[in-house]
């Protein structure tokens, strides 16, 4: 039996190793999920080229913003983590009410932006869990 693959990828990690870029030295890190990447880092996460944080907070593509010290989380109108992956998130990245969007970042703990961001990378909905209970 054939294993059919949409994308091939060149080392079997899932992506294209020419389009990986080392960010740990980065300032300000834009994070993202599949399908919507500029780039993939060393560690395999999604991410965007770099955009000044305000300009970032109003791309319906960035999820999750690592600046310096401080960590952001996409928030949705009903208060819990934004879930691309949900099967009512078709179409609500770019949503708006009033003329400004349905969700918002929010500051929070390290860990929970580091479970929110391999959400991202993985779909398993166990680490978005975790993260939503440590913003409640």
């Amino acid at each position: 039996m054939s294993e059919h693959v949409i994308r091939p990828d060149k080392d079997g990690q899932g992506f294209y190793t020419d389009n990986v870029k080392d960010t740990s030295n980065q300032n300000t890190v834009l994070y993202t999920v599949r399908g919507r990447e500029d780039f993939v880092d060393q560690n395999g996460f999604f991410q965007i080229n770099y955009q000044p944080v305000e300009q970032a907070k109003t791309n319906p593509y960035v999820h999750a913003i690592r600046h310096n010290h401080r960590y952001l989380v996409k928030l949705g109108e009903n208060g819990k983590l934004f879930n691309p992956y949900g099967p009512f998130s078709e179409g609500m990245e770019t949503k708006q009410r009033v003329g400004r969007p349905t969700w918002k970042f929010v500051n929070t703990t390290k860990n929970n932006f580091d479970q929110y961001v391999t959400f991202l990378k993985t779909k398993n909905e166990v680490f978005l869990k975790n993260a939503e209970r440590e913003i409640i």
